[in-house]
């Protein structure tokens, strides 16, 4: 069972990778999970998990690379919330709402309307880093788990799920432009390069800005010669090009052949749904380590 006072307290309140092999923890080691949420794979591959908002269950998406959670207009509307501005932004919030998150005893927070930018079908907005910065964090999209423990554990002992080899690689902060904030970030190996990477689970697909790829893979002998995708599964504005990497690689621990949409949006290297949902990872941010299995590993 969780510590009550510990959930209660938290509501209130280059190239880096490394192979290990899990090894027992010490008894006074051992992690303490705070919730178990059972995820949604939504149809276009983003993933949900329930949220209960003022006594009504919501889905909401699980959004690893935004500051805030969010809630669509429609549903603020239906909640009944006002919704203030931010001092000398246009940036709105909602009222406090009451939300319950598994067995997290229920606590207050607030949402911003999503504006303009419609959620996936079937989700009411986002649950996003104001949240889950407060807890490590556990994603295993294969047996349809979300995770939350405490961040109170000894480094480098959290890999429960399997005995055999893991990455344990080192996070690094990255701050947003308008807001101080921490997402998690780390260094990549793609195609033996170091690549700044983000873990972005409310993007669909995984995408690498044309500017950096040509910075980091060079194209003055022609070997790096993106192609340009054409389509209509392509639900982008901006162009869209394809190139066949051939290894994505977190010391250790690698996937074969990585589908990367280059684009002339974004910057560096943003892992989406289509690539995370081939591993299983553990976010520890307070120990600032992302640990990376298979999505199969036992």
């Amino acid at each position: 069972m969780p510590n009550k006072l510990f959930l209660m307290a938290v509501i209130a309140a280059g190239l880096t990778g490394a192979a290990f092999t899990a090894d027992a923890p010490k008894a006074d080691c051992h992690l303490r999970e705070v919730a178990s949420l059972v995820l949604t794979t939504l149809p276009d591959g983003r993933i949900t998990v329930p949220v209960t908002i003022n006594g009504q269950q919501v889905q909401l998406v699980v959004s690893t690379d935004d500051d805030f959670s969010m809630l669509t207009n429609s549903d603020t509307v239906k909640l009944n919330l006002a919704l203030h501005h931010y001092n000398n932004w246009s940036l709105r919030y909602t009222d406090q709402v009451t939300v319950g998150i598994g067995r997290i005893p229920p606590f207050q927070m607030r949402f911003n309307p999503m504006e303009d930018t419609p959620a996936p079908a079937g989700a009411a907005g986002t649950l996003a880093m104001d949240f889950f910065r407060n807890f490590d964090v556990e994603i295993d999209v294969r047996h349809g788990a979300l995770n939350l423990f405490s961040p109170d554990h000894c480094p480098n002992q959290v890999v429960y799920w399997s005995s055999g080899p893991y990455a344990r690689v080192k996070l690094q902060n990255f701050q947003g432009v308008l807001f101080k904030k921490t997402i998690p970030a780390f260094t990549a190996a793609l195609d033996g390069q170091p690549v700044l990477t983000i873990i972005d689970t409310y993007a669909k697909s995984s995408t690498m800005n044309i500017d950096f790829a040509r910075r980091t893979f060079g194209n003055s002998d022609e070997t790096f010669v993106p192609t340009l995708v054409s389509g209509p599964d392509v639900a982008l504005a901006h162009d869209v090009y394809s190139y066949p990497f051939k290894n994505l690689g977190f010391g250790g621990v690698s996937v074969q052949n990585p589908k990367i949409l280059i684009t002339t949006d974004g910057w560096a290297l943003r892992l989406g749904m289509d690539i995370l949902r081939q591993l299983h990872i553990y976010i520890a941010m307070r120990e600032g380590y992302l640990y990376v299995t298979s999505a199969d590993a036992r």
